[in-house]
């Protein structure tokens, strides 16, 4: 681990960064990704927020462009809420659900959504970001 976190220091280009760590984790065997770049002072889930996403179906691409869903996602804040890396089924029971929320479960559940952790990422200045 040391070996990558040691490449990791040496590239400056966030774009490189997350082309590596999507390299690495493809061949751990991971699916699907996702890199939540978080605009200064904003939510995971805000429309401002932008998404880097790979495996993800279009279906499922679509669906979370739509600005009402994408804010129904309580895992994205639950997560950097808890300051660790969390399994999304725990992120799930964390807190209690609005409505909202178990509908955008139910929909995560008919995409196969099922299996997934988040890891919330610290930047300067409030940067902030967030990985699945």
């Amino acid at each position: 681990m040391q070996r990558h976190f040691d490449i990791l220091e040496t590239i400056t280009d966030i774009a490189d960064v997350l082309r590596y760590v999507r390299k690495l984790s493809l061949e751990a065997g991971a699916t699907r990704m996702s890199y939540h770049v978080v605009p200064q002072f904003s939510s995971q889930t805000s429309r401002s927020t932008a998404i880097i996403s790979h495996g993800f179906s279009d279906e499922w691409l679509a669906l979370y462009e739509q600005q009402e869903f994408r804010q129904a996602d309580p895992i994205p804040g639950r997560i950097m809420d808890f300051g660790s890396m969390m399994p999304w089924q725990d992120a799930m029971m964390w807190k209690p659900n609005t409505p909202e929320q178990e509908a955008y479960f139910e929909k995560m559940r008919e995409f196969d959504l099922i299996y997934g952790f988040g890891v919330p990422l610290y930047g300067g200045g409030g940067r902030d970001a967030y990985a699945s």
